[in-house]
């Protein structure tokens, strides 16, 4: 079973170039296996973060205030820096030597990615335009960043995938796809050198092969991702990967966790889902997702309801998956948290949750 580029035509689906182109709180959380370690005060309005392995750093981008903090993730976590952004930064991402171990940061309201030194001095290297390709849009959104080869793979809530070699800081262009859609979340797949973009406003989940095990899904023509078993994808929103290299993403409207498999080298939407148990509160629109490989447990963040967090077990490595059993979930729970973006810190085996509405980032451990 191989899959084709979906055809919209040459006008809907192409690839266009673009020419030249803070004190530390600590308090208790309810749910067994895990608990909320502290907090630390960032700016106004975190939306996201994204861990650096190269120095160990933690990086949190605030839409509200325009700002990037840099958290030194030791035992007790502290912001060493912050650093002044473009308009409303939504996503981070972490770069590899060939872009000079950067960070990157989309600025959805500027429409422009901006570069950051990871060491410091930290400071602001360059900032990389990026036009709208969609008619509807007078400008572009970028929001989350996939980083591979050198390459910036950016979801981008025009309707558009924008690609940029991040080595020469120029942007080779942008995918157009439906008159519906709005992305997400940009996930890289090492395992399978497969980059994964959510479009939540058309429903689906798009992707590039970069392993050479489809060639007709190599940049620029993008793919969809067919489901099986009759279930469908409503909202995609985030991703994460466990250690056998299945991809989970959230889906925010069907309050669910879906899974990626490859079926002949080919992504797959899994017709297992896990939630979409509303009135039982499993999951309440799930955003924010992060792997725990040490527990072998992943972390949603609920954004909707009470906004508690859940832990959902994919295998039984944990003493309470052992009991709850693969599928099994419990909630933690406080009133001071309003998680979005989650993040996993190898270093501390700490998971870093934004709260967007209390100005702060709290670290849990489990």
């Amino acid at each position: 079973m191989k899959n084709k580029t979906l055809n919209f035509g040459t006008a809907a689906l192409c690839f266009l170039f673009v020419l030249s182109l803070i004190p530390i709180a600590s308090f208790a959380a309810s749910g067994p296996g895990v608990t909320v370690k502290g907090t630390i005060s960032v700016a106004s309005t975190p939306t996201w973060d994204a861990y650096n392995p190269a120095n160990k750093l933690m990086y949190v981008v605030d839409s509200g205030g325009n700002e990037l903090s840099i958290i030194n993730s030791v035992s007790s976590p502290k912001v060493v820096a912050t650093l002044r952004t473009g308009s409303s930064p939504w996503g981070a991402t972490p770069t590899g030597s060939s872009c000079g171990k950067d960070v990157a940061v989309a600025n959805s309201g500027g429409g422009s990615v901006s570069l950051y030194k990871s060491t410091s001095p930290y400071a602001l290297v360059t900032t990389i335009k990026i036009p709208s390709v969609n008619p509807l849009y007078k400008t572009s959104v970028p929001r989350e960043i996939a980083y591979a080869a050198g390459v910036l793979y950016v979801a981008d809530g025009a309707g558009q995938i924008d690609v940029i070699n991040c080595a020469t800081r120029i942007l080779e262009g942008s995918v157009l796809l439906t008159a519906f859609s709005s992305l997400n979340g940009a996930f890289y797949d090492s395992v399978h050198k497969i980059v994964y973009f959510a479009d939540e406003g058309a429903s689906s989940v798009w992707y590039f092969d970069l392993s050479g095990n489809e060639p007709s899904c190599e940049v620029p023509n993008v793919c969809l991702i067919t489901s099986i078993g009759g279930n469908f994808t409503d909202s995609p929103a985030f991703f994460a990967e466990d250690t056998a290299g299945n991809v989970y993403f959230t889906d925010s409207v069907a309050n669910s966790i879906r899974v990626i498999n490859l079926v002949d080298d080919v992504p797959t939407i899994n017709a297992t889902q896990y939630g979409n148990f509303y009135n039982t509160h499993e999951f309440d629109a799930p955003v924010g997702i992060a792997f725990n490989p040490v527990t072998q447990e992943i972390l949603v963040a609920n954004t909707a309801g009470s906004r508690e967090f859940t832990v959902l077990c994919v295998n039984t490595v944990s003493a309470f998956c052992a009991s709850a059993g693969v599928g099994g979930f419990h909630l933690v729970s406080n009133g001071s948290l309003q998680g979005y973006g989650l993040a996993y810190d190898p270093a501390n085996h700490y998971v870093y949750a934004t709260n967007e509405n209390s100005g702060s980032v709290s670290y849990l451990s489990g």
